[in-house]
């Protein structure tokens, strides 16, 4: 090293980066990224791009699509019960068994993560170990320490703070109804 630099050192460009693509996970087909179209709100590449998927899947793969579109009628009809229901009180027992199987269907439906029971356990671990090694009282967690364990874990779930919330000026539905 001389002046803060190596000497015989070669850096060789690897070339340029393949762009971002999209791969059917039924034929390997990819599909690039759109390009965005310049004065157009954010959300017209991600909807160019799906169109284009759903095109694919529409002609290449047929039989998904008819298990695709049962799936969205089932999942619309829960969907719109949940938002109507929850414009009622009601002492229909049933019906309220009813809703929260449909919303518990719609919740399964939609997690994509979870925490395992090995992540658990290592998290309590940790904070039994942590608190086994202090030098002051007590020696054992303390209760805030486990709620805050609980809200870590609950935050994992909920994938809080994953996104910060939009600011909505202005926003308008994207379906009218009038």
């Amino acid at each position: 090293m001389k002046n803060g630099k190596l000497r015989n050192v070669t850096v060789h460009d690897p070339g340029p980066m393949p762009p971002p693509a999209t791969f059917c996970k039924h034929c390997n087909q990819s599909f690039p990224v759109s390009v965005p179209i310049i004065g157009a709100p954010i959300e017209t590449g991600f909807v160019q791009t799906t169109s284009k998927l759903a095109a694919h899947i529409q002609s290449k793969h047929p039989d998904l699509v008819q298990a695709d579109v049962a799936q969205q009628m089932n999942a619309s009809i829960a969907c719109s019960a949940q938002l109507v229901l929850n414009h009622f009180q009601s002492t229909d027992e049933g019906l309220m068994k009813w809703r929260d199987r449909e919303r518990h269907r719609i919740f399964r439906a939609m997690l994509v993560r979870s925490v395992s029971d090995d992540r658990i356990l290592t998290q309590v671990s940790a904070l039994f170990e942590m608190a086994s090694r202090r030098e002051d009282e007590p020696q054992t967690p303390t209760l805030e320490e486990i709620v805050l364990l609980c809200k870590s874990l609950r935050d994992a779930i909920e994938e809080r703070n994953l996104y910060p919330e939009p600011i909505v000026v202005d926003a308008k539905p994207a379906v009218s109804l009038t």
